[in-house]
C-alpha cells in the first residue's frame, strides 16, 4: 500500500504468540509485563493504544503504531466500509475494527478508513489512526 509510512511508533511487550495478530489493535497493559500490550479494546468502541506491527511467534518487544497510517485488520462483523468511514474497535473479532455504530458520541474512534471494504468480510485496509477521538452523533 502506498500509504504506509512509519510516522510514530512506540515499543510494547507482546503477551505471547502474535503471529496471527499482525495489524490488530492493542491496548497498553501491565498484565503480562510492566511495558506490555494486549489485544484490545475490551469493549466495542473502547480505547486503544495503537496497532501491533509485528508477527512474532513468542513474547517480545515490538512496534505499536500510535499515529499516522497503518494497515488494520477488519472484523467480519463490520458493515460495509467506505473511504472516510469512522472505525472503532470490535469485540466480535478481538483486536479488529468495524464501522462506528455510535449515535451518541460514546465510542472511541480508532481512525478513518482510507479504502473501502465489503460488509461481512475479513481483510486488511489502510487507516489514518486517530486513537482517542470520539465519534460524533
Amino acid at each position: 500500500m502506498a500509504y504506509e509510512q512509519p510516522l510514530f511508533d512506540i515499543t510494547g511487550y507482546s503477551s505471547g504468540d502474535m503471529s496471527s495478530n499482525q495489524y490488530k489493535l492493542v491496548l497498553a497493559s501491565t498484565t503480562n509485563a510492566a511495558d506490555g500490550v494486549v489485544l484490545g479494546p475490551s469493549s466495542a468502541g473502547g480505547k486503544i493504544t495503537g496497532v501491533w506491527q509485528g508477527d512474532s511467534t513468542a513474547s517480545e518487544y515490538g512496534k505499536v503504531r500510535v499515529l499516522g497510517v497503518s494497515k488494520v485488520q477488519v472484523s467480519t462483523g463490520s458493515a460495509a466500509i467506505t473511504r472516510g468511514s469512522h472505525l472503532t474497535g470490535s469485540t466480535a473479532a478481538h483486536g479488529t475494527v468495524m464501522v462506528s455504530t455510535s449515535t451518541t458520541g460514546s465510542q472511541f474512534i480508532v481512525g478513518q478508513a482510507l479504502a473501502a471494504h465489503a460488509s461481512g468480510s475479513s481483510g486488511v485496509i489502510p487507516v489514518l489512526l486517530m486513537p482517542g477521538w470520539h465519534d460524533t452523533p
